[in-house]
Protein backbone atom coordinates (compact mmCIF):
# COMPACT_ATOMS: atom_id res chain seq x y z
CA UNK A 1 0.00 0.00 0.00
CA UNK A 2 2.96 2.42 0.73
CA UNK A 3 4.43 1.27 -2.57
CA UNK A 4 1.11 2.50 -4.45
CA UNK A 5 0.64 5.75 -2.58
CA UNK A 6 4.32 6.82 -2.91
CA UNK A 7 3.77 6.01 -7.07
CA UNK A 8 0.88 7.92 -7.47
CA UNK A 9 1.70 10.50 -5.28
CA UNK A 10 5.03 11.03 -6.72
CA UNK A 11 4.12 10.48 -10.39
CA UNK A 12 1.30 13.33 -10.23
CA UNK A 13 3.57 15.55 -7.80
CA UNK A 14 7.02 15.41 -9.42
CA UNK A 15 4.91 15.79 -13.01
CA UNK A 16 3.25 19.14 -12.07
CA UNK A 17 6.26 20.63 -10.59
CA UNK A 18 9.10 19.27 -13.26
CA UNK A 19 7.36 16.81 -15.70
CA UNK A 20 11.16 15.52 -17.12
CA UNK A 21 12.04 13.97 -13.83
CA UNK A 22 8.76 12.44 -13.36
CA UNK A 23 9.99 8.67 -14.32
CA UNK A 24 13.55 8.79 -13.06
CA UNK A 25 11.98 9.55 -9.46
CA UNK A 26 8.91 7.00 -10.37
CA UNK A 27 12.44 4.62 -11.52
CA UNK A 28 14.52 5.56 -7.97
CA UNK A 29 11.46 4.77 -5.86
CA UNK A 30 11.00 1.45 -7.36
CA UNK A 31 14.64 0.82 -6.75
CA UNK A 32 14.52 1.84 -3.14
CA UNK A 33 11.43 -0.95 -2.84
CA UNK A 34 13.76 -3.53 -4.63
CA UNK A 35 16.83 -2.47 -1.97
CA UNK A 36 14.71 -2.91 1.05
CA UNK A 37 14.00 -6.35 -0.67
CA UNK A 38 17.38 -6.93 -0.74
CA UNK A 39 18.10 -5.74 2.65
CA UNK A 40 15.19 -8.12 4.20
CA UNK A 41 16.99 -11.31 2.34
CA UNK A 42 20.21 -10.47 3.38
CA UNK A 43 19.12 -10.43 6.90
CA UNK A 44 16.46 -12.80 7.15
CA UNK A 45 18.55 -15.40 5.12
CA UNK A 46 14.91 -16.20 4.15
CA UNK A 47 14.80 -17.56 0.26
CA UNK A 48 11.51 -16.87 -0.43
CA UNK A 49 12.27 -13.36 -0.61
CA UNK A 50 14.88 -13.91 -3.40
CA UNK A 51 12.22 -14.37 -6.27
CA UNK A 52 10.09 -11.52 -5.02
CA UNK A 53 13.30 -9.26 -5.10
CA UNK A 54 14.49 -10.84 -8.57
CA UNK A 55 10.66 -9.67 -10.05
CA UNK A 56 11.21 -6.43 -8.51
CA UNK A 57 14.15 -5.94 -10.37
CA UNK A 58 12.72 -6.69 -13.68
CA UNK A 59 9.80 -4.96 -13.55
CA UNK A 60 11.88 -2.22 -12.91
CA UNK A 61 14.50 -3.18 -15.76
CA UNK A 62 10.79 -3.12 -18.19
CA UNK A 63 9.82 0.23 -17.03
CA UNK A 64 12.64 1.95 -18.22
CA UNK A 65 13.08 -0.28 -21.41
CA UNK A 66 9.44 0.03 -22.72
CA UNK A 67 7.53 2.76 -20.72
CA UNK A 68 10.50 5.34 -20.61
CA UNK A 69 12.44 4.86 -24.11
CA UNK A 70 8.89 4.44 -26.26
CA UNK A 71 6.39 6.26 -23.97
CA UNK A 72 8.19 9.07 -22.13
CA UNK A 73 11.59 9.86 -24.92
CA UNK A 74 9.74 8.37 -28.26
CA UNK A 75 12.20 6.23 -29.11
CA UNK A 76 11.84 5.83 -33.20
CA UNK A 77 12.75 3.66 -35.97
CA UNK A 78 16.09 4.98 -36.40
CA UNK A 79 17.33 4.42 -32.70
CA UNK A 80 17.07 8.11 -32.28
CA UNK A 81 15.25 9.87 -29.37
CA UNK A 82 12.21 12.01 -31.02
CA UNK A 83 12.31 15.68 -31.04
CA UNK A 84 14.95 17.95 -30.75
CA UNK A 85 17.77 16.76 -28.87
CA UNK A 86 17.67 18.01 -25.57
CA UNK A 87 20.08 18.19 -22.98
CA UNK A 88 18.09 18.43 -20.12
CA UNK A 89 16.24 15.30 -20.81
CA UNK A 90 19.47 13.58 -21.83
CA UNK A 91 20.33 14.06 -17.78
CA UNK A 92 17.14 12.29 -17.26
CA UNK A 93 17.76 9.57 -19.18
CA UNK A 94 21.55 9.63 -17.11
CA UNK A 95 19.53 9.18 -13.85
CA UNK A 96 17.41 6.81 -15.18
CA UNK A 97 19.58 4.03 -15.96
CA UNK A 98 22.94 5.23 -14.28
CA UNK A 99 20.57 4.38 -11.68
CA UNK A 100 19.51 0.86 -12.50
CA UNK A 101 23.01 -0.03 -13.66
CA UNK A 102 24.72 1.33 -10.34
CA UNK A 103 21.86 -0.59 -8.11
CA UNK A 104 22.44 -3.81 -10.30
CA UNK A 105 26.29 -3.11 -9.85
CA UNK A 106 25.70 -3.01 -5.75
CA UNK A 107 23.84 -6.57 -5.79
CA UNK A 108 25.86 -8.04 -7.51
CA UNK A 109 29.27 -7.08 -5.43
CA UNK A 110 26.95 -7.61 -2.05
CA UNK A 111 24.81 -10.63 -2.46
CA UNK A 112 27.05 -13.84 -1.89
CA UNK A 113 26.53 -16.42 0.07
CA UNK A 114 23.07 -17.32 -0.12
CA UNK A 115 21.85 -20.82 -2.04
CA UNK A 116 20.24 -18.26 -4.81
CA UNK A 117 23.11 -16.01 -4.98
CA UNK A 118 24.84 -17.23 -8.12
CA UNK A 119 21.63 -17.54 -10.91
CA UNK A 120 20.81 -14.18 -9.19
CA UNK A 121 24.43 -12.65 -9.72
CA UNK A 122 24.92 -13.88 -13.16
CA UNK A 123 21.62 -11.96 -13.97
CA UNK A 124 22.49 -8.91 -12.23
CA UNK A 125 26.06 -8.57 -14.27
CA UNK A 126 24.37 -9.70 -17.17
CA UNK A 127 21.58 -7.22 -17.02
CA UNK A 128 24.60 -4.05 -15.60
CA UNK A 129 26.32 -4.41 -18.82
CA UNK A 130 23.59 -4.61 -21.16
CA UNK A 131 21.31 -1.42 -19.50
CA UNK A 132 24.95 0.07 -19.95
CA UNK A 133 25.52 -0.70 -23.54
CA UNK A 134 21.82 -0.23 -24.48
CA UNK A 135 22.07 3.12 -22.88
CA UNK A 136 25.30 4.60 -24.11
CA UNK A 137 23.94 2.60 -27.55
CA UNK A 138 20.87 5.10 -27.79
CA UNK A 139 22.49 7.94 -26.31
CA UNK A 140 25.14 8.33 -28.90
CA UNK A 141 23.26 7.64 -31.52
CA UNK A 142 20.82 10.02 -31.01
CA UNK A 143 23.28 12.98 -30.14
CA UNK A 144 25.40 11.92 -33.23
CA UNK A 145 21.87 12.06 -35.79
CA UNK A 146 21.36 15.51 -34.19
CA UNK A 147 24.43 17.31 -34.31
CA UNK A 148 27.03 15.51 -36.58
CA UNK A 149 25.13 13.08 -38.94
CA UNK A 150 27.84 11.93 -40.93
CA UNK A 151 29.24 10.48 -38.21
CA UNK A 152 26.46 8.93 -36.54
CA UNK A 153 27.25 5.26 -38.08
CA UNK A 154 31.33 5.43 -36.91
CA UNK A 155 30.82 6.73 -33.33
CA UNK A 156 28.34 4.15 -32.83
CA UNK A 157 30.94 1.16 -34.28
CA UNK A 158 33.62 2.73 -32.30
CA UNK A 159 31.54 2.61 -28.99
CA UNK A 160 30.78 -1.26 -29.48
CA UNK A 161 34.82 -1.97 -30.02
CA UNK A 162 35.46 0.05 -26.95
CA UNK A 163 32.72 -2.06 -25.33
CA UNK A 164 34.25 -5.51 -26.68
CA UNK A 165 37.69 -4.41 -26.00
CA UNK A 166 36.43 -3.70 -22.30
CA UNK A 167 34.79 -7.08 -22.17
CA UNK A 168 37.49 -8.76 -23.94
CA UNK A 169 40.13 -7.35 -21.37
CA UNK A 170 37.61 -8.31 -18.34
CA UNK A 171 37.70 -11.71 -19.86
CA UNK A 172 40.52 -11.96 -20.02
CA UNK A 173 42.07 -10.62 -16.93
CA UNK A 174 39.51 -12.39 -14.49
CA UNK A 175 39.49 -15.58 -16.48
CA UNK A 176 35.55 -14.96 -17.64
CA UNK A 177 34.85 -17.44 -20.73
CA UNK A 178 31.71 -16.11 -21.20
CA UNK A 179 32.54 -12.57 -21.16
CA UNK A 180 35.61 -13.18 -23.28
CA UNK A 181 33.47 -15.02 -25.78
CA UNK A 182 30.63 -12.07 -25.75
CA UNK A 183 33.66 -9.32 -26.40
CA UNK A 184 34.87 -11.40 -29.43
CA UNK A 185 31.46 -11.78 -30.72
CA UNK A 186 30.67 -7.94 -30.38
CA UNK A 187 34.31 -7.58 -32.71
CA UNK A 188 33.30 -9.27 -35.01
CA UNK A 189 29.18 -7.82 -35.06
CA UNK A 190 31.43 -4.50 -35.40
CA UNK A 191 33.74 -5.45 -38.21
CA UNK A 192 30.52 -6.91 -40.31
CA UNK A 193 28.95 -3.69 -39.53
CA UNK A 194 31.80 -1.34 -40.77
CA UNK A 195 32.15 -3.09 -43.83
CA UNK A 196 28.96 -3.56 -44.82
CA UNK A 197 26.70 -0.55 -42.89
CA UNK A 198 29.19 2.15 -42.25
CA UNK A 199 31.01 2.49 -45.97
CA UNK A 200 27.75 3.36 -47.15
CA UNK A 201 26.36 5.49 -44.82
CA UNK A 202 30.05 7.72 -43.68
CA UNK A 203 31.10 10.43 -44.75
CA UNK A 204 34.54 10.01 -46.57
CA UNK A 205 36.51 12.13 -43.13
CA UNK A 206 34.41 10.46 -40.66
CA UNK A 207 35.07 7.19 -42.45
CA UNK A 208 38.67 7.71 -42.10
CA UNK A 209 38.40 8.58 -38.46
CA UNK A 210 36.11 5.93 -37.73
CA UNK A 211 38.78 3.28 -39.40
CA UNK A 212 41.52 4.48 -38.06
CA UNK A 213 39.84 4.15 -34.45
CA UNK A 214 39.01 0.93 -34.63
CA UNK A 215 41.86 -0.32 -36.08
CA UNK A 216 44.10 0.87 -32.92
CA UNK A 217 41.24 -0.99 -30.86
CA UNK A 218 41.69 -3.96 -32.85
Amino acid sequence: MALFYLHLEISKSVGYAFAPARDSMLTLLWLAVCGLLAYVWIKTKNEIVAPILLLGIVIVIGKVLFHDLFYTWRLGPGFAYGGQYSFRDALMRLIDFAAVTGFLIAGFAFIRNRSSSDLIRQFLATASVAMLFIYSTLEVNSFLFQYFPGARYGGVSILWAIFALSMTLVGIGRNLKTLRYSGLVLFTIVSIKVFFVDMRQLDPIWRIIAFVILGIIL
